[in-house]
């Protein structure tokens, strides 16, 4: 459908030849929200990944805690499609992209387009230093929350036996960033720590396992209003979490977590947080970019000298417009640039500039326990137990498909009622820090 045909050019000479090619890269919120909207539409749509499944990343650290089967927030691609007969997927790194020539190619082959949206993604950014690179852990996507999964659990495990029963183990975490996947994070894993796995590890006091929160700025939850910040870093701290304010990581040797006032903190295992920047491929594309090496767009999310390139996600930089690299904007984002798209290549019209919209804030701070922001009713804010029901019904709503909406219930439902987690076996992995993925 798509190998050797012909240009975009050579298809305007003569409009018979074939319907308008578009191709979308990546298979995330934005890529799965462009191709829902152009499928069953006279276009023909190649969708490429290097992974064969979309997975729901606001919940990685639910994986990683073992609240949740990673099965529960992935749905292949090819599922998806099913029913879309305009829509052929294709499983494969992209490894070069030609403006000019209007081709991407992946998986050793090339592929033209009419219309290209790029959503490939963002990757965890450490900020130049190699030694945290080398040494801490993230959760940028499936396989790295399973591998940082198997790590706890293995870590509980030496503890367990090597420490003498009644001191204190040998053992600390140390999360890095304080926004929303971090303040999660912290929540989960304390739940996990101190209530969910006691009675699997009688040989230790899990009580005393320091649970630290590291955030470079002066306060959690930064886009939040100041009562709900007061409130996370409250309900952080009586569960148990050491929330450290004003405090940047400087050096990590594996053991011992170094601050840039020199300050020392022993944390064998570090997570890692605190930031993104775009895929590696957007670095070799001579266009203009932004912080985090973001592709710099105009109001319709397009590059300015490829107009038929749309970019989207993560990936999307405007220098008079504050987009967040989150879920929300990425499906809004790709739901325009497919309604762009096409508009362009039905003739039915220009597409008004894109506008996001702030659908708001949801963190969730343990069991039955959430903060909510959402500004457009009214600043509206709720927290505790109304807050958590407004996150439970909003996550399980935004799970693609009923087995999965099912299968969430179901982990969360008895996690509750057993306090036992979800997935709870150490499965062997290559485990390796965050750079060498």
């Amino acid at each position: 459908m798509y190998r050797g045909e012909r240009t975009v050019s050579d298809r305007q000479k003569n409009p018979s030849q074939s319907r308008p090619r578009v191709i979308v890269a990546g298979g995330g919120f934005a890529g799965l929200a462009a191709v829902k909207q152009l499928a069953r539409q006279p276009v023909d749509v190649l969708w490429i990944d290097q992974k064969n499944y979309h997975v729901f990343q606001p919940l990685l650290y639910q994986v990683a805690t073992g609240l949740l089967d990673p099965e529960t927030i992935a749905i292949p691609l090819r599922f998806c499609t099913r029913k879309w007969p305009n829509v052929r997927v294709v499983l494969g790194e992209i490894t070069d992209i030609d403006l000019t020539g209007r081709t991407v190619t992946a998986a050793a082959d090339s592929f033209a387009y009419d219309y290209l949206l790029l959503a490939i993604g963002s990757t965890t950014n450490f900020f130049g230093n190699g030694e945290l690179a080398s040494r801490a852990w993230d959760m940028k996507g499936l396989t790295m929350s399973l591998r940082l999964r198997a790590e706890i659990l293995e870590s509980l495990e030496r503890a367990a036996m090597e420490t003498p029963r009644g001191q204190i183990p040998a053992l600390a975490f140390a999360i890095v960033g304080g926004g929303p996947t971090g303040v999660e994070l912290a929540a989960a894993l304390s739940h996990l720590v101190r209530h969910e796995i006691p009675k699997d590890y009688p040989e230790l006091d899990t009580k005393r396992i320091p649970i630290s929160l590291l955030q470079a700025g002066d306060a959690l939850l930064p886009s939040l209003p100041p009562a709900i910040q007061a409130y996370a870093q409250a309900r952080l701290e009586a569960q148990g979490v050491n929330v450290r304010l004003k405090s940047r990581v400087q050096h990590f040797d594996g053991r011992t977590v170094t601050l840039d006032n020199g300050e020392c903190l022993a944390a064998p295992l570090l997570i890692w947080t605190a930031g993104v920047h775009a895929a590696p491929l957007i670095a070799k594309l001579r266009v203009s970019q932004g912080p985090g090496n973001r592709i710099e767009v105009n109001r319709n999310l397009q590059i300015p000298v490829h107009p038929e390139v749309y970019v989207l996600g993560d990936l999307t930089f405007h220098k008079d417009a504050l987009w967040p690299q989150n879920a929300p904007f990425a499906r809004q984002s790709g739901t325009f640039a497919a309604r762009a798209v096409l508009n362009a290549a039905l003739g039915t019209g220009p597409h008004p500039n894109f506008r996001y919209r702030d659908l708001g804030t949801m963190v969730a701070l343990g069991p039955m326990n959430a903060v909510v922001y959402l500004p457009w009713m009214g600043r509206l804010s709720a927290r505790g137990f109304s807050g958590w029901v407004i996150w439970l019904v909003f996550h399980i709503g935004a799970l693609v498909g009923f087995r999965n909406r099912f299968a969430a219930l179901l982990d969360w439902g008895s996690g509750l009622m057993n306090r036992r987690p979800a997935a709870g076996l150490i499965v062997s992995y290559d485990k390796e820090p965050a750079s060498k993925k």
